[in-house]
């Protein structure tokens, strides 16, 4: 017997306050056997979760986060029989809050993850349940309109002019080999909608070294808030290369990229943690020197 959740979106995205609809789809149904109803589970959840190598320094605050639910539903289908080997049971799920939460947009983080899931299962008795399979879970992607906006924040985009000089390095006399450079550019705004692009441009006016390469690199910032301050740990999201070699000086080259679905979320303030982002600007001399430039963001939907 083969058994699936299968949506009637296809790209598993919903927004909050919709209605999910879907089925379990049977296949190769052991026909004549009795089920008991069929149960459907639908779990929003936050978790924080302990990162691969183990060695990150907010490892040892994570149960400051303990995991918290945003949202459950459960739809019991009445039971019969498998009369047929191909069936299918239709479910309906409300994409809405318990009560006193709030929905918080799919996101995979290094420490925190928000996630929506679908569960289902037959209820049969013991002598029939080796030749019952129940379907693996499904989960969704849940975005949230206007998440991220903070009071008196607009979605209108202000410009971020920039100049990147040795004189804008923190403490350049510390440095050695230090390139005479100036790079000027400018971000689209620092708020950027995740529906949309991240935008901009750069001209390198004048440099003493040759350029290898200039990177964007996007970096989220998981925060979380203990009894003793604050903690908080910056990791690469996604980096794209955006000039290979020594650009002609003077040229104008655009800043583009899309933010990566599920690994970005909106800007997000939640009771004990924080989820944040900045976007790296890095140029890579060929003597192996190198220049970052951090620009904060705000991210909304």
């Amino acid at each position: 017997m083969k058994a699936e959740i299968v949506l009637e979106r296809n790209n598993k995205t919903f927004t909050a306050g919709e209605q999910i609809r879907g089925h379990i789809s049977i296949e190769d149904a052991p026909i004549g056997i009795q089920y008991n109803n069929l149960i459907v589970n639908f779990d929003g959840y936050i978790r924080g979760q302990a990162s691969v190598k183990n060695v990150g320094a907010l490892d040892s605050l994570l149960p400051q986060v303990p995991p918290q639910t945003l949202c459950k539903s459960t739809e019991t289908l009445p039971g019969g029989t498998f009369t047929e080997s191909k069936m299918i049971f239709p479910f309906v799920i409300n994409l809405v809050p318990i009560e006193g939460q709030f929905l918080l947009e799919t996101y995979i983080g290094v420490y925190i993850t928000i996630q929506y899931e679908i569960k289902s299962v037959f209820v049969v008795s013991e002598n029939v349940k080796n030749r019952i399979n129940n379907p693996n879970s499904l989960k969704i992607v849940v975005q949230v309109p206007d998440l991220g906006l903070s009071e008196g924040m607009t979605r209108e985009k202000v410009p971020v002019p920039f100049n990147i000089s040795p004189a804008s390095i923190e403490n350049p006399g510390k440095l050695s080999n230090v390139p005479n450079f100036r790079i000027v550019g400018e971000l689209a705004s620092s708020v950027f909608e995740l529906n949309g692009d991240f935008n901009g441009w750069l001209s390198v006016m004048e440099s003493s070294k040759g350029i290898k390469s200039i990177e964007l690199q996007v970096i989220r910032i998981e925060s979380i808030t203990s009894n003793d301050g604050t903690i908080k740990e910056a990791t690469e999201v996604q980096s794209l290369q955006i000039a290979d070699g020594n650009v002609r000086k003077g040229a104008q080259i655009p800043l583009f990229m899309l933010f990566p679905r599920q690994f970005t979320c909106p800007t997000t303030f939640y009771k004990k943690f924080r989820i944040e982002f900045e976007v790296n600007l890095v140029i890579l001399f060929f003597d192996g020197y190198q220049i970052t430039k951090n620009f904060p963001l705000h991210l909304i939907r």
